[in-house]
């Protein structure tokens, strides 16, 4: 463990910090927190196993080389973000993010195309 971590769980130790979790706003982020995780890890399986294939077969079928797909932009900042993120390189794919307006609604879009 490094110094930061340790001086900080010490530190938590020695206040004998005691508390029902249920009851604190800390609790209430790490859960939220987890929940966005869960959520972003079912999205990222989606994307590998149906979203990505099935938008790469469109865009053989259309003569193109680049798919965007609609994501949530929370996604961006998850775990499985960056791991989906590997997978790509992995796979020869280049992944980026754009944020768009299109008829006045922001959105979020993973843009994807081959690595040449």
């Amino acid at each position: 463990m490094n110094k930061v971590a340790r001086t900080w769980l010490q530190n938590l130790e020695s206040k004998a910090l005691l508390y029902d979790p249920d009851e604190t706003r800390a609790y209430t982020l790490h859960e939220s927190i987890e929940a966005h995780e869960q959520d972003a890890l079912h999205l990222m399986k989606d994307l590998i196993d149906t979203r990505i294939p099935d938008g790469i077969e469109s865009c053989i079928a259309r003569g193109s080389d680049r798919l965007a797909l609609d994501v949530p932009i929370h996604f961006i900042a998850s775990e499985a973000f960056r791991a989906l993120k590997s997978w790509a390189v992995s796979e020869g794919l280049v992944l980026s993010v754009a944020h768009l307006t299109v008829d006045d609604e922001n959105r979020t879009v993973l843009c994807l195309n081959p690595e040449r």
